[in-house]
Protein backbone atom coordinates (compact mmCIF):
# COMPACT_ATOMS: atom_id res chain seq x y z
CA UNK A 1 0.00 0.00 0.00
CA UNK A 2 1.29 3.47 -0.83
CA UNK A 3 1.51 5.52 2.38
CA UNK A 4 1.95 8.75 0.45
CA UNK A 5 -1.29 8.24 -1.47
CA UNK A 6 -3.98 10.78 -0.49
CA UNK A 7 -6.51 7.99 -0.15
CA UNK A 8 -4.49 6.31 2.57
CA UNK A 9 -5.86 7.13 6.02
CA UNK A 10 -4.67 6.03 9.42
CA UNK A 11 -7.63 4.93 11.53
CA UNK A 12 -7.91 7.06 14.62
CA UNK A 13 -10.43 8.04 17.23
CA UNK A 14 -10.74 10.74 19.83
CA UNK A 15 -9.50 9.76 23.25
CA UNK A 16 -11.93 9.54 26.11
CA UNK A 17 -12.08 12.64 28.29
CA UNK A 18 -11.20 12.00 31.90
CA UNK A 19 -11.67 14.79 34.41
CA UNK A 20 -11.99 15.50 38.12
CA UNK A 21 -14.71 17.32 39.96
CA UNK A 22 -13.78 20.24 42.19
CA UNK A 23 -14.71 18.13 45.24
CA UNK A 24 -12.12 15.56 44.12
CA UNK A 25 -9.47 18.27 43.71
CA UNK A 26 -10.21 19.40 47.26
CA UNK A 27 -9.97 15.81 48.51
CA UNK A 28 -6.49 15.63 46.95
CA UNK A 29 -5.57 18.99 48.46
CA UNK A 30 -6.67 17.98 51.96
CA UNK A 31 -4.59 14.79 52.06
CA UNK A 32 -1.99 14.88 54.84
CA UNK A 33 1.15 13.90 52.99
CA UNK A 34 3.77 15.35 55.33
CA UNK A 35 5.30 11.87 55.74
CA UNK A 36 5.42 11.40 51.96
CA UNK A 37 7.26 14.39 50.48
CA UNK A 38 7.42 12.92 46.97
CA UNK A 39 3.66 12.41 46.85
CA UNK A 40 3.11 15.83 48.40
CA UNK A 41 5.23 17.55 45.76
CA UNK A 42 3.54 15.68 42.90
CA UNK A 43 0.10 16.53 44.32
CA UNK A 44 0.95 20.20 44.74
CA UNK A 45 2.36 20.53 41.24
CA UNK A 46 -0.66 18.73 39.78
CA UNK A 47 -3.05 21.08 41.59
CA UNK A 48 -1.14 24.11 40.32
CA UNK A 49 -1.64 22.71 36.82
CA UNK A 50 -5.36 22.12 37.42
CA UNK A 51 -5.96 25.65 38.73
CA UNK A 52 -3.85 27.45 36.09
CA UNK A 53 -4.45 25.43 32.88
CA UNK A 54 -0.72 25.55 32.18
CA UNK A 55 1.03 22.61 30.54
CA UNK A 56 3.33 20.43 32.66
CA UNK A 57 6.36 21.99 30.99
CA UNK A 58 5.13 25.46 32.02
CA UNK A 59 3.83 25.02 35.57
CA UNK A 60 6.91 23.05 36.58
CA UNK A 61 9.00 26.08 35.58
CA UNK A 62 7.16 28.73 37.62
CA UNK A 63 9.74 30.84 39.45
CA UNK A 64 9.25 33.47 42.18
CA UNK A 65 9.71 36.22 39.58
CA UNK A 66 6.63 34.85 37.74
CA UNK A 67 4.43 35.74 40.75
CA UNK A 68 3.48 39.38 40.27
CA UNK A 69 1.31 41.49 42.60
CA UNK A 70 -1.42 43.59 40.94
CA UNK A 71 -4.25 45.80 42.17
CA UNK A 72 -6.62 42.81 41.83
CA UNK A 73 -4.30 40.34 43.60
CA UNK A 74 -1.29 38.31 42.59
CA UNK A 75 -1.00 36.71 39.16
CA UNK A 76 1.34 34.31 37.41
CA UNK A 77 3.01 35.92 34.40
CA UNK A 78 4.83 33.38 32.29
CA UNK A 79 5.83 32.79 28.68
CA UNK A 80 4.67 29.35 27.61
CA UNK A 81 7.28 27.01 26.16
CA UNK A 82 5.16 25.47 23.41
CA UNK A 83 3.68 28.64 21.90
CA UNK A 84 5.95 31.38 23.23
CA UNK A 85 2.86 33.31 24.34
CA UNK A 86 3.00 35.45 27.45
CA UNK A 87 0.05 34.60 29.70
CA UNK A 88 -1.29 36.21 32.86
CA UNK A 89 -3.19 33.93 35.24
CA UNK A 90 -4.96 35.08 38.41
CA UNK A 91 -3.91 33.03 41.45
CA UNK A 92 -6.59 30.71 42.78
CA UNK A 93 -6.62 30.42 46.59
CA UNK A 94 -5.29 26.84 46.45
CA UNK A 95 -2.38 27.90 44.22
CA UNK A 96 -1.67 30.84 46.52
CA UNK A 97 -1.50 28.50 49.54
CA UNK A 98 0.73 26.03 47.70
CA UNK A 99 3.10 28.82 46.65
CA UNK A 100 3.20 30.14 50.24
CA UNK A 101 4.06 26.66 51.53
CA UNK A 102 7.14 26.61 49.28
CA UNK A 103 8.01 30.32 49.64
CA UNK A 104 7.10 30.87 45.95
CA UNK A 105 9.55 28.14 44.89
CA UNK A 106 7.53 25.17 43.69
CA UNK A 107 9.09 21.74 44.29
CA UNK A 108 11.51 20.51 41.68
CA UNK A 109 9.64 18.51 39.07
CA UNK A 110 10.36 14.85 38.63
CA UNK A 111 9.77 13.05 35.35
CA UNK A 112 6.31 13.24 33.87
CA UNK A 113 6.02 9.43 34.10
CA UNK A 114 6.99 9.33 37.79
CA UNK A 115 4.53 12.15 38.49
CA UNK A 116 1.80 10.11 36.77
CA UNK A 117 2.69 7.11 38.97
CA UNK A 118 2.38 9.32 42.06
CA UNK A 119 -0.95 10.69 40.83
CA UNK A 120 -2.42 7.20 40.60
CA UNK A 121 -1.39 6.58 44.22
CA UNK A 122 -2.83 9.94 45.24
CA UNK A 123 -6.13 9.08 43.56
CA UNK A 124 -6.37 5.93 45.66
CA UNK A 125 -5.51 7.78 48.88
CA UNK A 126 -8.06 10.51 48.15
CA UNK A 127 -10.80 7.96 47.55
CA UNK A 128 -11.22 8.77 43.87
CA UNK A 129 -12.48 5.26 43.21
CA UNK A 130 -15.24 5.74 40.67
CA UNK A 131 -15.25 2.92 38.16
CA UNK A 132 -14.46 4.14 34.66
CA UNK A 133 -14.56 2.07 31.50
CA UNK A 134 -11.84 2.95 29.02
CA UNK A 135 -12.11 1.82 25.41
CA UNK A 136 -9.13 1.94 23.08
CA UNK A 137 -8.50 0.84 19.53
CA UNK A 138 -5.41 -1.37 19.40
CA UNK A 139 -4.35 -3.04 16.18
CA UNK A 140 -7.76 -2.43 14.67
CA UNK A 141 -9.50 -4.13 17.61
CA UNK A 142 -11.60 -2.21 20.13
CA UNK A 143 -10.63 -3.19 23.69
CA UNK A 144 -12.32 -2.10 26.91
CA UNK A 145 -11.11 -2.31 30.46
CA UNK A 146 -12.65 -1.28 33.73
CA UNK A 147 -10.48 0.54 36.22
CA UNK A 148 -11.37 1.14 39.85
CA UNK A 149 -10.05 4.69 40.07
CA UNK A 150 -9.95 7.48 37.61
CA UNK A 151 -6.90 7.92 35.51
CA UNK A 152 -4.90 10.76 36.97
CA UNK A 153 -2.23 11.96 34.62
CA UNK A 154 -0.52 15.22 33.95
CA UNK A 155 -2.47 15.63 30.73
CA UNK A 156 -5.83 16.21 32.43
CA UNK A 157 -5.09 19.42 34.37
CA UNK A 158 -6.07 21.67 31.48
CA UNK A 159 -9.33 19.77 30.96
CA UNK A 160 -10.10 20.08 34.69
CA UNK A 161 -9.41 23.83 34.62
CA UNK A 162 -11.75 24.49 31.72
CA UNK A 163 -14.53 22.31 33.09
CA UNK A 164 -14.44 24.02 36.47
CA UNK A 165 -14.24 27.44 34.85
CA UNK A 166 -17.16 26.70 32.55
CA UNK A 167 -19.18 25.50 35.51
CA UNK A 168 -18.41 28.83 37.18
CA UNK A 169 -16.81 27.33 40.26
CA UNK A 170 -13.24 28.50 39.90
CA UNK A 171 -13.19 32.28 39.59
Amino acid sequence: MDFKNRKFAVPSEDGEKIYLRESELLALYKLDLTRFPGLEAARDLFLVGCYTALRYSDYTNIKPENIVPTDQGSVIMITTQKTGQRVVIPLHQVVREILQKYNNHLPKAISNQKTNDHLKELGKRAGIIEKVSITKMTGGVRRSKLIVYRILECIIERIVFWLITLWGKLL
